[in-house]
């Protein structure tokens, strides 16, 4: 059929009036790699993505990027899926969590000192009262005890979780209701409420093996960038 055409809306014309500023300058070759690193969106692009999508020589790619960064319009991020790779993407957006690697990476890399904060952020706000993950990264989130980067529910799961088998908290199933009033007792939903440890705690050869209480265990193997060969935490443990 024949194509159908309308006029924009004046937010339209003037994100692409935005657009075409910022872009203003820039080679060919150049718009060519911020289009596809622009449809990568916060997942982002390596520089072998690029050529592959744009089929510009390295050499050309390199110097646009540069270029972009320059002006502010691209960054680079490193990534955790492999050791000093460098992903591409839009100088505003926020990595996403498979670039990144949660909140316990820091330029992908893992650093042990933001998990042993984050289980004192979270004791602290255990030891108040018995809460639910989100609540718990709602408390660490409102204090901006890590400035402004946002605690998920699930990071901090994988931290309560820890705790639990560490010994330091425990755990139960509670329900909460999800209406008020009549029929809330039949109207449920049941969540798992973290809560201080009472009493002494019961020492288990299993929560000494770092591998049990580590964050990133799902993610250590064999020919991974994490892995049981070069886990300084692990050989410590083997050598006491």
């Amino acid at each position: 059929g024949e194509p159908l055409y309308r006029w924009m809306s004046d937010p339209e014309r003037a994100k692409t009036r935005a657009r075409r500023d910022k872009l203003r300058g820039l080679t060919t070759d150049a718009k060519l790699v911020y289009q596809e690193i622009e449809k990568a969106d916060n997942k982002g692009l390596g520089i072998k993505d690029i050529k592959f999508k744009t089929r510009l020589p390295t050499t050309s790619i390199r110097v646009v990027l540069e270029a972009m960064a320059t002006r502010n319009l691209i960054k680079w991020v490193h990534t955790i899926a492999a050791r000093n790779k460098k992903i591409w993407m839009l100088y505003h957006l926020t990595p996403a969590r498979e670039v990144r690697g949660g909140p316990w990476y820091d330029q992908g890399q893992f650093n042990q000192d933001i998990v042993n904060a984050l289980r004192m952020a979270s004791k602290s706000s255990v030891r108040k009262k018995p809460s639910t993950a989100e609540e718990v990264a709602d408390f660490i989130n409102k204090k901006k005890l890590f400035n402004d980067t946002k605690i998920e529910a699930q990071d901090i799961t994988i931290i309560l979780e820890g705790m639990v088998v560490d010994g330091d908290l425990c755990s139960e199933m509670k329900a909460i209701p999800l209406v008020k009033g009549e029929g809330a007792l039949r109207n449920t939903n049941q969540v798992k409420v973290y809560r201080k440890m009472i009493g002494k705690r019961i020492e288990s050869p299993f929560t000494q093996v770092p591998c049990a209480v580590c964050p990133v265990a799902s993610r250590c193997g064999e020919g991974q960038e994490i892995n049981p060969r070069d886990c300084k935490y692990f050989a410590s443990w083997l050598e006491f």
